[in-house]
């Protein structure tokens, strides 16, 4: 699978809400940094940016699946940034993926996803500076 297949995976897993870009951000950072055998060689690369590992890639990338018709972008209610999630068409496109995935791969994306969207954005920073102490060097966030 491409980067793009994996992003499109990940947003799948936010099921019927939304996944933010800091969310997205950070769990392909941490699927590509402890799923190094799922992911190619072409995979986002990041870098410590305001807050934490970040990869411009990927927002071309979502851009690329929204034109495409795969994602839709919405700003939830009360908030200023987009969030991402499924169309019908990326459903179906999930469907096709499934069979050129590694199950075990994927439920590691799931948890991933459940685990992000289960805790706040400090509580995410927090965790990631702990345990990827490098990526906190350029942080802008004040309250990790």
């Amino acid at each position: 699978m491409n980067r793009k297949d994996w992003a499109l995976f990940a947003i799948s897993y936010a099921g019927e809400g939304h996944l933010s870009p800091a969310q997205l951000q950070k769990s392909l950072f941490l699927l590509g940094e402890n799923k190094k055998s799922a992911v190619r060689k072409d995979f986002y690369k990041f870098a410590p940016y305001n807050y934490g590992p970040f990869c411009k890639d990927i927002y071309s990338d979502t851009g690329s699946l929204e034109a495409d018709g795969l994602i839709k972008f919405s700003r939830p209610i009360g908030r200023s940034w987009v969030g991402y999630s499924l169309t019908g068409e990326g459903k179906k496109r999930i469907k096709e993926l499934k069979d050129a995935a590694i199950a075990d791969d994927l439920k590691y994306l799931s948890e991933i996803i459940r685990w992000v969207k289960s805790i706040s954005f400090k509580q995410l920073l927090t965790a990631i500076y702990k345990e990827y102490p490098k990526y906190k060097i350029n942080s802008l966030f004040s309250g990790v």
